[in-house]
């Protein structure tokens, strides 16, 4: 199956995205095996190049996501007795933080302790890729971080029902650093908190907006890790997108509008659903859960304090000149044009 041409490794490495992490989870049956591949959407961009330059990971149409899927597979490997077992490719989807998800059945027959994962998706990247990686077997789990050094994991040590192997978890540097790269890379949470900021106010206000969100958010990432809450992501999906879209609406026709902090918390509490996806993903052991939720949720801090300093005097330098409502209502018409679009390409 051709796909678009792809530059050369070497500018590939050099456009792709440092230290990146994608995730592989591998779930064990009588049928065979079933991955599901979360890959960041920078390096969905970085890899998938056409002669026009990197594709926008974000609008990429459901068949050419599918046909670089289809060869991305090559790089998770499912090893069978040495020999890597075919795949066939289920389905992929966009997912609302920041990931392109790839779901693949691998026709396996042998047992389990002749299995093992081997990926290769650094020479797409760069040596500095890693790949979390989760399986699961009759109640039995068994992690690992696949690595340039180190690619390949062995599936001997849960053979046996109830034996369970924890290697390789990320330390909490690592999952600040995700956190940080999750919100840097989530560009509809961000599009959301600087719409918001936009139409101005008083420093204060300003603080209360992006308080309200980090307090909304946070609240409802740790009800979502702890499986309280945990509504369908397709609907925290739409639910992100709806929110950008009414917030540029309220730029547009209230203007003037003051205390946007109880909107910030209220549609703050969505997006944390989809903030949380991410650890839903790392799926860890209870013994480690607060740290991962604390040391993920200060990344995600982090990176949207850093995004709102650099921001903040800018918008309020714009505040001051007399093209600053010109400025408010083309922004939001923009905004609200695209967060339809959104709205629209999460539909079921």
């Amino acid at each position: 199956m051709s796909l678009a041409v792809l530059l050369p490794p070497a500018t590939r490495t050099a456009q792709a995205h440092p230290e990146s992490m994608a995730f592989w989870r591998v779930s064990l049956d009588v049928h065979g095996a079933s991955s599901e591949v979360l890959i960041p959407l920078p390096d969905v961009a970085a890899d998938g190049v056409t002669p026009h330059g990197p594709v926008d990971a974000a609008t990429l149409s459901a068949e050419h996501r599918e046909k670089l899927a289809t060869q991305w597979l090559a790089h998770f490997e499912v090893i069978e007795a040495g020999t890597p077992v075919p795949a066939s490719l289920v389905s992929t989807a966009l997912l609302p933080f920041g990931m392109l998800q790839v779901r693949a059945r691998h026709a396996t027959t042998g047992p389990i302790d002749t299995l093992a994962l081997r990926s290769t998706f650094h020479t797409r990247t760069d040596d500095t890729h890693r790949v979390m990686t989760r399986v699961d077997h009759r109640g039995a789990a068994a992690r690992g971080l696949l690595t340039a050094a180190a690619p390949e994991m062995s599936l001997a040590a849960i053979a046996t029902p109830g034996e369970a192997s924890a290697r390789g978890n990320a330390s909490p540097g690592s999952l600040v650093r995700l956190g940080v790269e999750h919100i840097l890379t989530g560009y509809d949470h961000l599009v959301f908190l600087l719409c918001l900021l936009v139409p101005g106010g008083t420093w204060r206000s300003r603080v209360g907006i992006v308080s309200a969100f980090t307090l909304a958010h946070s609240l409802t990432l740790v009800l979502a890790a702890m499986q309280i809450l945990t509504p369908p992501a397709h609907l925290v999906e739409i639910a992100i997108a709806f929110s950008i879209a009414y917030v540029a609406v309220e730029n547009l026709v209230r203007p003037g509008a003051s205390a946007r902090w109880p909107m910030a918390f209220a549609f703050g509490l969505v997006h944390g659903f989809g903030f949380a996806g991410m650890l839903q993903v790392l799926d860890r052991p209870v013994g480690q859960w607060l740290a991962s939720v604390v040391a993920f949720n200060v990344g995600v801090e982090v990176g949207q304090l850093a995004v709102v300093a650099v921001a903040a005097p800018l918008l309020a330098l714009a505040a001051r000149q007399a093209w600053h409502r010109r400025m408010v209502q083309w922004t939001s018409l923009g905004v609200f044009g695209l967060a339809a679009f959104w709205v629209v390409e999460r539909l079921p």
